[in-house]
C-alpha cells in the first residue's frame, strides 16, 4: 500500500510517478555514478512548473497552500525512482523556514519553492556540533550537509538552535567540498564556516529534526517499495529447477519480510505526516517512530532485494546498488539506533500518541441518537444496562436485526466513541459470539429462539473445539 490512499493523494501519486517514469530519473541516477559534477536533473524545470517544491509552502510565499501530508506523497515517489537532484533537501528545508515562520520564511520561501533557490540540511551528524556563533557569525566545521553541494541556503543545528546560513557563488566564509561520495546519485557535502553571516531561529533544532525525520523515512519509504516490487517480479520469473524462483521457502520469506518491513514503515510515515498539523511532542515521536522503521526498511528491502536477484544484483549493470547507495547513506545521516534510544525517551516521559479517527459528515446524523442512549443507560445498574443493550440491538450493533442494529462501520465507531464517552461497556462475548452469529446466520427459527437471548444474557458460555491439521 503506498501512502496516498484518498483519490486526491493518489492522484498527484500517479502524476508524480508518470513524470520520474518518463523522464528516466533512474537513469538519469545512473549517468552520475561516474560524473564529475552534479548537475540539477533533466526534469528539473517541470519539477518546478508543477508546484511540487511548494506544494507545502502557503499562497502568500508562493506556494500551493498544502501540507506535509501531500508532500510525503511526491517524496514517497521521488524514493521510489531513486531520483537524482535536490529536491529532498530543498523541500525539508523550506518545511522548516514555514513551520517556523518569522522574517528568515519570508525572505527564502519565495525562492524555494519557485526552484531558483535549493537548499540543504545537516541533522548534527559529523561534526555539526562544533559550529559556535559569536555576534551574528557562524565559524566550525559543519559536517555532513546533504544536498549542501548544489544549495544555496544551508539550516544548521546549532545547539538547541537553527543558523539559517547563505551558500553558493560570493557566500562569505562559507566553504563547501564535494568528496567522493558512496551515492553520487544525490551528493552530501561538507561544509567549513569561517565568520559566515548567520540568521539564528532559536529553539527551531528539534523542528528541523522531526520535519528531516519525516521526509527522508517518506523517501525511505518508496525505496523500500520499489526494492520489494522488483524483487517480487524476478522471482515470478527467474526459473531455476524447473519452477520459478517465488516458489521455494527462502525466496517468500525475503520478499514477505520486505513487504511487511515496507507496509509499517508506509502507515507510520502516513501518521507523522498527520502529526505535522499537531507539531510539539506528538509530531516528534510519530516522527521518530516513521524513521525508525523507514529508514532499516529501506536498508533491508535494498539488502534483500539484491539477494533475491543473486549475481546479476551485483553487476555495475543493475540497478540494485543504486538502493543500497541510497538506503546506506540515509542510514548514516538519519541514525535509527539514536533515534529509537529518543522514543524509548519520549515514552518514558510519558509520550504517547494520541488516536483518532475522522469521520465522514454522516456521522453527525447517528451521534446525536447514540449519545441519547449512552446517557440514558450510563447509570444504570450492570444488569438493567445489559437488558437495555440487548434490547436495542447495541450489544452487538453489526448483528443483523432484530438482535442487532445491522450497523455499518460508521455507525459501530460512532458507538464505540459515544460509548466511551459516557463509560458505557457492552458485554465481552469472545467466541460466544462467533457461535452465537452462526447460528442467528443460519440455524432454524427454533435453535435461534433457544439459544441467541440465553446467550447475550450470558446465562450460556459457548465455546469451541480446534481440530488442526
Amino acid at each position: 500500500m503506498p501512502i496516498a490512499i484518498t483519490e486526491d493523494h493518489q492522484s498527484l501519486a500517479a502524476t508524480a510517478a508518470d513524470l520520474l517514469t518518463k523522464r528516466d530519473a533512474r537513469g538519469e541516477a545512473r549517468s552520475l555514478l561516474e560524473a564529475p559534477d552534479e548537475p540539477l536533473p533533466s526534469f528539473w524545470g517541470e519539477v518546478v512548473e508543477l508546484g511540487w517544491l511548494g506544494l507545502h509552502i502557503a499562497e502568500e510565499h508562493g506556494g500551493s497552500g498544502y501540507g506535509l501530508e501531500e508532500l510525503v506523497v511526491v517524496v514517497e515517489q521521488f524514493g521510489r525512482a531513486v531520483a537524482p537532484g535536490p529536491f529532498v533537501p530543498t523541500v525539508i528545508t523550506s518545511a522548516v523556514l514555514a513551520a517556523i515562520g518569522g522574517d528568515a520564511a519570508d525572505a527564502h520561501l519565495p525562492r524555494l519553492a519557485d526552484g531558483t533557490l535549493n537548499g540543504a540540511v545537516a541533522l548534527g551528524g559529523g561534526g555539526a556540533d562544533g559550529v559556535t556563533i559569536t555576534d551574528h557569525r557562524a565559524s566550525g566545521d559543519v559536517g555532513n550537509v546533504l544536498g549542501g553541494g548544489l544549495a544555496g541556503l544551508l539550516l544548521i543545528p546549532v545547539g538547541d538552535d537553527v543558523a539559517v546560513i547563505e551558500a553558493g557563488d560570493g557566500a562569505t566564509g562559507v566553504t563547501v567540498t564535494v568528496p567522493a561520495n558512496l551515492d553520487p546519485t544525490r551528493r552530501t557535502a561538507k561544509v567549513t564556516l569561517d565568520g559566515a553571516p548567520v540568521v539564528v531561529l532559536p529553539g527551531a533544532r528539534q523542528t528541523l529534526v522531526d520535519i528531516a525525520r519525516l521526509l527522508l523515512a517518506a523517501e525511505a519509504v518508496g525505496m523500500a517499495a520499489a526494492c520489494t516490487d522488483m524483487a517480487a517480479e524476478y522471482a515470478k520469473e527467474r526459473i531455476q529447477f524447473g519452477r520459478p524462483i517465488a516458489m521455494f521457502q527462502g525466496v517468500k520469506h525475503h520478499c514477505a519480510n520486505m513487504a511487511v518491513a515496507t507496509e509499517l514503515a508506509t502507515s507510520a510515515v502516513w501518521d507523522a505526516a498527520r502529526a505535522a498539523a499537531t507539531g510539539g511532542d506528538q509530531l516528534s515521536y510519530a516522527a521518530a517512530v516513521a524513521a525508525a522503521l523507514a529508514i532499516p526498511a529501506a536498508d533491508l528491502c535494498a539488502n534483500l532485494n539484491t539477494q533475491v536477484h543473486g549475481g546479476i544484483a551485483i553487476t555495475w549493470e543493475h540497478d540494485a546498488h543504486l538502493y543500497m547507495r541510497r538506503a546506506t547513506t540515509l542510514l548514516t545521516i538519519v541514525e535509527p539506533d539514536l533515534v529509537a534510544a529518543e522514543i524509548t525517551d519520549l515514552t518514558r516521559r510519558g509520550v504517547k500518541r494520541t488516536k483518532a479517527i475522522e469521520l465522514p459528515p454522516e456521522a453527525e446524523a447517528i451521534r446525536d441518537e447514540v449519545r441519547s442512549f449512552a446517557n440514558e443507560i450510563k447509570d444504570l445498574d450492570k444488569v438493567a444496562q445489559r437488558d437495555k443493550l440487548i434490547e436495542t440491538g447495541y450489544v452487538m450493533p453489526h448483528w443483523p436485526k432484530p438482535y442487532g442494529r445491522e450497523a455499518g462501520a460508521v455507525e459501530q465507531l460512532v458507538i464505540e466513541e459515544e460509548f466511551t464517552a459516557a463509560g458505557v461497556k457492552r458485554p465481552s462475548y469472545g467466541i460466544t459470539g462467533w457461535n452465537i452469529l452462526t447460528l442467528i446466520q443460519y440455524a432454524t427459527q427454533d435453535q435461534a429462539d433457544r439459544w441467541v437471548l440465553p446467550a447475550l444474557r450470558q446465562d450460556v458460555i459457548w465455546c469451541q473445539l480446534f481440530s488442526e491439521p
